[in-house]
């Protein structure tokens, strides 16, 4: 792992001689359905170079680990509306931000609000639960600079010296793409294999070299680690990917279905 986080950061270094700005997204996990096969989430931003938002949300089966539906909104030119129309609502945002700050942070709002509108039929036909979030055991924000040499966890602690069920450990490999003929990648692209490992059964998460679609990056890392009543485990990933000013951070959401352990029986029926 801290071959990956130092890959990154020279990435990131190297592009910043190219320009001074680039695109980070914004990730939220919107919610499960109540039995947790399903799952929302959505990546938002504005984007750089245009100053566009866009706002897609992702609807995942996690039984199949496949996204079942995907909406994209990016309100770029020409536009149905008159931008100068939400003066007032765009001054009366967040009066704490810079004027600048504020708008952005209005039309990333416009954006997803939209986005939302446009999934929340599907959502709610799956049952998808907005605030149903499961639980979080691993969390790194992009301002964490740590190096992370492994990644485990566990889906419960019941006392501080019990924990609930077995360590997981979290194996994240980059893998050398096939040459891409693609002037924006400014270094070799990669694939993902992720793995789950606990005692000597190993779940393999991810893994482009296999799989017919690969979603190509020039790094990973890990953001976060959710489990939904023990039963499934999603993988939330930062991904670095070709931007018009230098690299730009995306998403990448990994499932799986946790074996059933009985000592994690507290947890399973609590939520």
């Amino acid at each position: 792992m801290r071959a990956v986080c130092t890959a990154c950061t020279a990435l990131c270094m190297a592009a910043a001689s190219v320009a001074l700005s680039s695109d980070l997204a914004v990730f939220n996990l919107i919610g499960f359905s109540e039995n947790g096969r399903y799952l929302a989430w959505e990546q938002y931003g504005v984007q750089d170079g245009s100053g566009f938002p866009y706002c897609t949300v992702h609807l995942v089966d996690l039984e199949e680990s496949s996204t079942v539906g995907k909406f994209n909104v990016l309100h770029d030119e020409p536009i149905d509306y008159d931008p100068e129309d939400f003066r007032p609502q765009i001054e009366e945002f967040d009066r704490y931000l810079n004027p600048r700050e504020n708008e952005y942070r209005f039309w990333e709002e416009y954006a997803r609000d939209d986005t939302r509108r446009k999934a929340s039929p599907l959502m709610d036909s799956l049952g998808i639960i907005p605030g149903n979030e499961g639980r979080l055991c691993v969390h790194h924000p992009l301002t964490d600079l740590s190096d992370f040499d492994r990644i485990e966890f566990v889906t419960g602690m019941l006392s501080p010296a019990f924990e609930a069920g077995p360590r997981f450990r979290l194996v994240l490999e980059e893998l050398k793409a096939d040459t891409v003929e693609d002037l924006y990648w400014i270094s070799p692209p990669k694939m993902l294999r992720l793995s789950l490992i606990w005692g000597q059964d190993t779940l393999t998460l991810a893994d482009d070299v296999r799989g017919e679609e690969r979603e190509l990056a020039y790094g990973y890392g890990v953001r976060d680690v959710v489990t939904y009543r023990d039963r499934y485990v999603v993988v939330v990933l930062f991904r670095w990917v070709p931007g018009f000013e230098g690299p730009d951070v995306r998403y990448r959401v990994v499932t799986g279905r946790l074996p059933r352990f009985e000592s994690n029986w507290w947890y399973s029926n609590t939520g």
